[in-house]
């Protein structure tokens, strides 16, 4: 009897293990299920003698890009991850974790001329995989020089003006100790302060007036913050809890573009109204810093600055954007955007890694179309085609 006891015995652990085998899976796929993805379609290259090997590499190609892609979106909505090479080097690697199901695009695969295979995929990528992988990313990033922060932050309409500093002692504490240089606020003159607050009052986050804060920070962080009490957090106690808020955001100066906007509550508690307050204002801040460190970081640890480069005596549109082709083969040129062109001047954004002299000296290098230096001031540079 004891023999098929035990046999019994065993059959049903190895019952009970298979039902928390196939529990434990079901509640994994669930989760894997429920994570939040994107589907974006990419296209892959592969060569070599072995076809068959060549178009396993275009597929990994295709796929790696689209991670890359994917990982630009959850940086910076408006362009690629700038430190392109860290993101291949640190996130690539690990792309096919990333990828929850990916298939081959019907009629996208074919050879060309140089024996290179290509083909396209449909692959859906798990944003929260690469976020964590991102952030890992950003704690090993180093930033480039020293970059400047302004933190101008306003209390809401019956907020204390104290509770609007504690958010920002918690902003300036996080990011001076990830090396970036904080300015005070109260150091801006009197202009500038209105130059701020006109920004706020439009609305206008793309308006010139960002520009003018370019000589004294490269980031500022604008925005408001409220905090309201809640009453008592458990009837019969003597515990009060408060509510603060932050609707903020991060203007890169050089050419007005936003790194990060975000809105967030906490709540917090305490035996008094007024720690209950500053509890509640601490918490929101390290919220948000932790939420945004990352697109702070990367645009922090990005070298490249925007120029205005004014052209004269252009003949017509085709050679100025024959200008912006040649400009756009330039080694440290990032990007050039065509903002006017009108009776032979046009305005020209350029996006570059290095100083005004560098740049000066790499226009003068150009043969199509040459091109003389008429003048520069501050990031404004002139020339005469």
């Amino acid at each position: 009897m004891s023999s098929i006891v035990r046999g019994n015995t065993r059959k049903l652990t190895r019952l009970l293990m298979t039902v928390a085998a196939l529990a434990l899976l079901a509640i994994a796929t669930q989760g894997f299920a429920m994570m939040e993805s994107k589907t974006v379609i990419t296209e892959g290259v592969g060569g070599g003698a072995d076809k068959a090997k060549a178009r396993d590499d275009a597929i990994t190609d295709a796929n790696r890009r689209a991670v890359e892609q994917v990982a630009g979106v959850l940086v910076n909505a408006e362009t690629l991850v700038q430190n392109s090479a860290l993101i291949k080097d640190e996130v690539l690697i690990q792309s096919e974790g990333f990828i929850k199901f990916s298939e081959v695009v019907d009629g996208s695969e074919r050879w060309d001329d140089h024996g290179l295979f290509h083909t396209k995929v449909r692959a859906t990528v798990l944003l929260g995989k690469v976020q964590n992988a991102l952030e890992s990313v950003c704690e090993e990033l180093e930033l480039a020089g020293n970059p400047r922060v302004i933190i101008a932050l306003q209390p809401a309409r019956g907020t204390p003006g104290e509770l609007a500093e504690i958010c920002a002692s918690t902003l300036r504490d996080k990011l001076v100790a990830e090396g970036i240089h904080v300015s005070d606020v109260d150091q801006l003159d009197a202009a500038k302060r209105r130059l701020i607050a006109s920004l706020e009052l439009n609305g206008d986050y793309t308006s010139t007036e960002a520009l003018e804060l370019q000589e004294e920070a490269d980031l500022l962080i604008k925005g408001s913050v409220s905090v309201k009490l809640l009453g008592r957090m458990i009837p019969g106690q003597e515990t009060i809890s408060a509510e603060a808020t932050m609707d903020c955001w991060a203007v890169w100066t050089d050419n007005a573009r936003i790194v990060t906007s975000k809105r967030l509550t906490q709540r917090a508690a305490a035996f008094t109204k007024d720690q209950a307050r500053e509890r509640a204002a601490e918490a929101v801040a390290e919220s948000w810093i932790e939420s945004t460190l990352c697109k702070l970081k990367i645009a922090c640890a990005d070298p490249a600055k925007t120029f205005r480069l004014i052209v004269t005596h252009a003949r017509d549109a085709a050679q100025v954007e024959s200008l912006v082709s040649a400009l756009e083969d330039l080694r440290f040129v990032r990007d050039v955007k065509n903002r006017r062109f009108e009776t032979g001047v046009a305005q020209l954004d350029v996006e570059y890694i290095g100083t005004d002299r560098s740049l000066r000296q790499e226009l003068l290098t150009l043969t199509n179309p040459r091109m003389k230096i008429i003048r520069t001031t501050g990031k404004t540079i002139t020339v005469q085609l």
